[in-house]
């Protein structure tokens, strides 16, 4: 009877024991689970904050707040300045082709603007007319002599509205916010504009064999040759006769974000861009403003 009563107490006491290790055994495992959950909760907000982080971080290249836009650069024969000049007696047209310069523009993000500068040298405007050319050039009237460069310094582009959207292409109307210096003056000046954004193609790289997106431009507004000092008196009878008061100036122009060292710099391929995981060793360095582990500071 004894041994029968030991061995029933034993089983109970096996039974309740594997009880008890089975019960702790899924408390473990809970404990386990919920852990690991909140680890991986915790990673998960530690890195999203990080990459908040980095993309605030204005040292960051990659940090779209700071980025203004690509560059197209503005070189080559075919991107023009004229002056068309209309009087009683005459008609003048002057050209350069030796426009020459850069725009700032984010094509992702047009409504932000842009700024830029364009240039012309006075010695390379033509009418025709050689000996014409010789005194617009001359100190009496443009004098490239003391003031080689008509520019265009453009502050800001404003008011940009999308009018045409098609597959690789986009036109916009905007305001040209700058300053205009012609013969050692300058003035302030708000003009319209027109500009369209292309994407490389076979078509873009008739224009720019160099290759890249296109930001095409035309530009065109007055100017009242009086505010700046333009002839000299010596000539201040043959405006309004031969010459008009005003002129029309008209830029017509196309840059290369490729020229520019175009490229969008975000891009984990892109060579330049310090965060680029194809290109090896700058991936790695723990003190780059792109690593959003980054232990240097921001």
């Amino acid at each position: 009877m004894k041994i029968t009563k030991i061995k029933k107490c034993s089983t109970e006491v096996f039974i309740t024991l594997n009880r008890f290790l089975k019960g702790k055994i899924e408390t473990m495992r809970i404990i386990r689970t919920a852990t690991t959950a909140l680890a991986l909760a915790m990673a998960l907000t530690a890195a999203l904050g990080s990459i908040a982080s980095a993309k605030g971080n204005p040292c960051n290249p990659c940090n779209p707040c700071k980025m203004k836009g690509k560059k197209f650069v503005v070189s080559g024969p075919k991107n023009t300045a004229s002056f068309t000049s209309e009087a009683p007696l005459e008609q003048i047209v002057g050209v350069s082709s030796e426009l020459s310069g850069y725009i700032m523009f984010n094509p992702c993000n047009p409504k932000a603007g842009g700024s830029g500068k364009l240039s012309i040298p006075v010695s390379s405007l033509k009418t025709g007319i050689p000996m014409r050319d010789k005194h617009l050039i001359s100190a009496d009237w443009l004098d490239a002599g003391k003031h080689p460069n008509i520019t265009f310094n453009i502050k800001k582009l404003k008011n940009m509205k999308e009018v045409s959207k098609k597959k690789g292409s986009m036109t916009f109307e905007a305001t040209v916010v700058g300053d205009f210096s012609l013969h050692g003056k300058t003035k302030s000046m708000e003009v319209p504009a027109r500009f369209t954004f292309l994407k490389e193609s076979g078509m873009t790289k008739m224009q720019a064999p160099g290759g890249g997106n296109l930001l095409v431009g035309r530009v065109s507004f007055d100017v009242a040759l009086k505010d700046f000092g333009v002839p000299s008196k010596k000539y201040s009878k043959v405006v309004g006769a031969k010459v008009g008061e005003s002129v029309t100036i008209a830029v017509s122009f196309y840059g290369s974000d490729k020229a520019g060292g175009g490229g969008n710099p975000c891009n984990p391929c892109n060579p330049c861009n310090p965060c680029n995981p194809c290109g090896g060793h700058k991936a790695m360095n723990p003190c780059n403003p792109c690593n959003p582990c980054n232990p240097c500071g921001k």
